[in-house]
């Protein structure tokens, strides 16, 4: 409808690497799969939005077997004046490696920022992201208008590690809208 949408979207990765790992030094390769499906609906109003989205993912590794993660995942944005929008939004993972998830707070993360409206082809996003078990991340992004429906984007998250360590991601990435609802996108992490 005009207010509401539903969208859903299939990938799907095949990666080669190392059986042994980089410093056995053998050259044997592992096939792995990795298949990410989505359903999503996201509500307009004139000032805001809401949406509710579930993710699932599929590894399949010969080393480590098939392992499936489901991520259900509330949110919404307030556009406070015509250049800054408030960000909120709660995730829940179901399933996962039980090595990583321990227990209820490191299945659950919430993050809360805000996107500024530089110029009208320039947003700059910054958000912090708390998972419950302590894991904090810090996450810093720019967009800019390519063309009518086109945009490149580049995104800096630092996350500091329940176990005292940290990490830094890096994404650059494009998408264009093809019409009817469709979206091409690349992106490199």
């Amino acid at each position: 409808s005009k207010h509401d949408q539903v969208a859903a979207r299939v990938d799907a990765t095949e990666s080669l690497m190392p059986t042994g790992g980089e410093a056995s030094g053998t050259t044997d390769l592992r096939r792995i799969d990795r298949t990410f499906l989505q359903l999503g609906w996201r509500h307009t109003a004139k000032r805001w939005r809401a949406q509710a989205t579930w993710n699932g993912i599929i590894v399949s590794d010969p080393v480590t077997g098939t392992l499936g993660t489901h991520v259900l995942a509330l949110g919404g944005e307030y556009d406070l004046n015509r250049r800054l929008t408030l960000l909120l939004q709660q995730d829940l993972i179901l399933g996962g490696d039980s090595r990583y998830f321990t227990g209820v707070a490191s299945r659950m993360t919430t993050t809360a920022g805000g996107r500024y409206k530089l110029t009208d082809a320039l947003d700059l996003t910054l958000a912090a992201q708390a998972r419950w078990n302590g894991e904090n991340s810090g996450i810093l992004g720019i967009r800019v208008k390519t063309g009518k429906s086109s945009h490149l984007y580049a995104n800096e998250r630092v996350t500091l590690l329940a176990d005292g360590g940290s990490q830094l991601t890096s994404v650059l990435g494009a998408d264009q809208s093809l019409g009817g609802g469709t979206h091409a996108y690349g992106e490199y992490q």
